[in-house]
């Protein structure tokens, strides 16, 4: 299981990998990382981190917006039409 994120008190970016999607994306990295030759790992790893820098970010911003829209919906009154 892969945790993203451990800061809140309940992640939504939980999630669980099968070992075939494991294996495919072990496979995956070791063709390009022998296809880009030795000369060009530091580049390619350098544009995996910076991308999953992005990816993280994004997902960070993504569950802010989420927990203050679960707050605004928590704050509304309830009533007959909205339990």
């Amino acid at each position: 299981m892969i945790l993203l994120s451990m800061k809140c008190k309940r992640s939504w970016r939980e999630t669980e990998l099968d070992l075939e999607d494991e294996l495919a994306i072990e496979v995956t990295l070791r063709l390009a990382i022998q296809e880009a030759g030795p000369e060009f790992i530091a580049e390619f790893i350098s544009k995996l981190a910076f991308d999953n820098y992005k990816a993280k970010k994004m997902l960070d911003e993504a569950e802010e917006y989420i927990y203050e829209l679960e707050d605004v919906v928590n704050s509304l009154p309830r009533n007959m039409h909205n339990p």
